[in-house]
């Protein structure tokens, strides 16, 4: 677990990312940005350092780009948002079992009044194949299961799932490097976002009020509807500017609620 306040000043930090009318930083930006201040002599430097790692993302996320006015507003405040980061190569993550020590990280975070959602970083996995070796180790570690595995012709949409309480199941999102995901969902590193906690008893309206099902758009807003219905229309006139357009918002599957990430097809059920 670390820190919720970030370090890095974003006048330094490029823009190479151009969708619409809105810029946003990329992988490589931050390699740069860490390598120009001299933090790091190689930009593999920067996926190896744990507090690096997650400023990067955080950072990545005050930005906007993943399309929720509430999530941005949540990474900059930082409170109930934490962070937990194996640096690891798959490899070593694997051959270690470092990745059955995830669950008790997310039971922790459950059982910490002060955190609503945990952020799992991997910042190694860094291809569509490693993805996939990783996501099906991740489906043998209890009690993560995937809910979810949709094919829509080349991509898999699969949905994971991790119980934090007998009648609440935590619909996890994630966002990766890889251009083929959804534009909102194309962060710096693989992030896997868990919401540890029920939702609250006084939500905005407009949310999903299924109270079996935890998410990090559950996170208590503090603030008023007025400010809230706002924010709504921002965010889902931002979503769909970015991903092309209301209909394409709708009819894009891989950037709904419901489903974590997407994978190859071919690579999620061949022989990976």
């Amino acid at each position: 677990m670390r820190r919720s306040i970030q370090s890095i000043e974003s006048s330094g930090v490029g823009l190479s990312t151009h969708i619409a009318r809105y810029n946003f930083p990329a992988r490589s930006d931050y390699e740069q940005y860490y390598m120009s201040g001299g933090q790091i002599q190689s930009p593999e430097e920067l996926w190896q350092n744990n507090d690096y790692v997650a400023d990067v993302q955080r950072h990545w996320h005050t930005k906007g780009q993943n399309g929720c006015v509430f999530a941005q507003r949540q990474a900059i405040i930082g409170d109930g948002w934490n962070t937990h980061v194996v640096s690891d190569p798959l490899e070593t993550i694997l051959g270690e079992d470092i990745l059955g020590d995830i669950p008790l990280v997310v039971a922790n975070a459950i059982n910490d009044p002060s955190i609503e959602v945990v952020s799992l970083l991997f910042p190694q996995v860094r291809t569509s194949a490693e993805l996939v070796v990783f996501l099906k180790a991740l489906r043998s570690t209890k009690p993560f299961t995937v809910g979810r595995e949709d094919r829509f012709d080349d991509y898999t949409a699969l949905g994971l799932r991790f119980p934090i309480s007998d009648e609440v199941t935590a619909w996890i999102v994630g966002f990766a490097p890889f251009p083929y995901l959804p534009i909102t969902r194309q962060a710096p590193s693989l992030e896997l976002a868990v919401r540890v906690k029920v939702k609250p008893e006084d939500m905005f309206y407009k949310l999903n009020h299924d109270q079996s099902v935890a998410h990090p758009a559950d996170i208590p807003l503090q603030m008023d509807d007025e400010v809230a219905e706002r924010l709504y229309t921002i965010t889902v006139e931002k979503t769909a500017e970015l991903l092309g357009g209301h209909d394409a918002r709708k009819n894009n599957p891989h950037a709904k609620a419901k489903y974590t990430i997407s994978v190859p097809t071919e690579l999620w059920f061949g022989d990976t």
